[in-house]
């Protein structure tokens, strides 16, 4: 058998989630807040500044409800109720709050003042009551009070007795244990004062023993004492009757002088001098100005913390890469320490050598060698070194008219072309360094560029970012002409 759907309706703060999770533990039903599952699947038509809350998309809320519904068993809350379709509910509750306890509710979750004067005047004209009167059957409605934990135990019995009855007889009418009278009482005008109330009780109570005893006396053959005993039952439970009825129309009137307390402080409030609303206004335009300036610095700050995020990325990249220059640099530094301390030594010992050669040498090879030097210098051959002629001079290998053998000339000419080739090292070094050099021009001009795209992608990133709010922000200007329902 089909499970019964069940609709929790009131005012906000007249406990309708602590109702319905309560029951939904007790019953294994399943519970679901409207709000939260708009909230959930975002389920939203604009947002309302006069109310400060987001509109409610009542078509796309009946769309995600649908498959739930048809199954039953769903126990629904939502302050709302004309948007439902009337074939979801097998019977619908409207909890009713005293305005004075509604308003200390709403005023303990900071509403604001437009927002909790309309919240307390619906709930003083049964403005969601009405609404479900005219959404729904008439016999499949009813108003619970909601005033006191008491309350809400009495309700979640008399609920669980109507599911566990749905259950048994499976039939779509709901039984009489929901009294419709006390609805009646609420929506009836009180004209008599407390103290009539109570005079009429008064002036009631003696005429039933009256009536009591000129029936007796008329008809004292006829009625027995069992008789009248089970009247005078009747009557007493009649007078218990009123006195709750009595009662319950005393609380009611407090309520509603209550409420009027409530509309004429706030009635007195919404009469204040002009000086007051203009210095109001002021102040308003005053809020909305700073949110506007601390909305631009939120905005800029946000704006520097990317640009300072790039910079340091961008020098610690720079950092690491130096490092790692910095310790080739250091490597190739210390090879050519090491090769110019070898240098140092080879020079050192060719000194030496050519010390003890030309100390070998007589005065006259060593003329024919400077001779020689002469004459080479005018043939050309000015790249020739003193090392090299004491090599020559040190050959054993004598020659006609004293010329140096082929091996002397084939050391020389080595040396030569060794020293060729150092100065050639010398020149690629150089080369190097300089081409190193232009490596790092092009690397630092390319990583300046790279900045100032990335700066400018970053610009542009915020300022569509910021369109889109404006966009947004005029989109709910256009809304709040509609008429939209919390």
């Amino acid at each position: 058998m089909l499970l019964p759907n069940i609709l929790l309706t009131g005012t906000p703060g007249v406990g309708k989630t602590t109702l319905g999770k309560e029951l939904a533990s007790r019953s294994g039903l399943k519970y679901v807040n409207v709000g939260d599952l708009a909230r959930e699947g975002q389920l939203y038509d604009g947002y309302d500044e006069e109310y400060d809350c987001p509109i409610l998309d009542e078509d796309r809320v009946v769309d995600e409800l649908e498959n739930q519904m048809s199954e039953g068993g769903v126990i629904v809350d939502y302050h709302g109720c004309d948007f439902f379709p009337e074939r979801w509910f097998h019977i619908v509750f409207v909890l009713k709050t005293d305005n004075s306890i509604l308003y200390k509710r709403l005023e303990n979750r900071g509403y604001n003042e437009k927002k909790l004067k309309d919240n307390v005047q619906c709930e003083i004209f049964q403005v969601l009551h009405e609404e479900a009167l005219a959404s729904y059957k008439e016999e499949i409605v009813h108003q619970l009070p909601s005033n006191k934990p008491e309350d809400l135990e009495d309700n979640i019995t008399q609920i669980l007795k109507w599911i566990e009855q749905k259950r048994s007889d499976g039939k779509n009418s709901s039984p009489p244990l929901f009294s419709r009278n006390g609805d009646e009482r609420n929506r009836a005008v009180f004209q008599y004062s407390r103290q009539k109330s109570f005079q009429d009780t008064h002036l009631e109570g003696p005429r039933i023993p009256c009536h009591k005893r000129q029936s007796s006396s008329d008809s004292n053959s006829e009625l027995s004492n069992v008789e009248l005993r089970q009247r005078l039952h009747e009557t007493l439970e009649e007078v218990e009757i009123l006195k709750t009825e009595l009662e319950a129309s005393q609380r009611q009137l407090e309520g509603k002088e209550e409420a009027l307390k409530i509309l004429q402080s706030m009635a007195i409030f919404g009469k204040a001098t002009s000086h007051t609303q203009a210095v109001l206004q002021k102040t308003m335009e005053q809020k909305r100005s700073l949110e506007k300036e601390i909305n631009a610095l939120q905005w800029e700050i946000e704006f520097d913390q990317n640009r300072f995020k790039n910079i340091e990325e961008s020098w610690i990249q720079k950092y690491d890469r130096l490092n790692c220059e910095n310790a080739v640099l250091k490597e190739t530094l210390k090879l050519k320490t090491e090769e110019i301390k070898m240098l140092k030594s080879e020079n050192a010992i060719l000194n030496q050598q050519y010390l003890e050669v030309l100390a070998m040498l007589d005065i006259k090879q060593q003329q024919k060698m400077a001779q020689e030097d002469t004459c080479q210098d005018r043939s050309g051959f000015t790249e020739v070194s003193g090392l090299e002629l004491a090599v020559l001079g040190a050959c054993l290998c004598h020659r006609p008219r004293g010329s140096p053998c082929a091996c002397a000339k084939l050391a020389a000419s080595t040396r030569k072309m060794l020293l060729q080739l150092k100065r050639e090292l010398e020149l690629l070094q150089k080369s190097k360094e300089e081409a190193y050099i232009m490596a790092d021009a092009f690397r630092i001009a390319f990583e300046q560029q790279l900045m100032r795209k990335n700066d400018q992608a970053l610009r542009l990133t915020q300022m569509d970012k910021i369109c889109k709010k404006a966009t947004k922000w005029i989109s709910w200007q256009h809304l709040e002409d509609g008429k939209y329902e919390l």
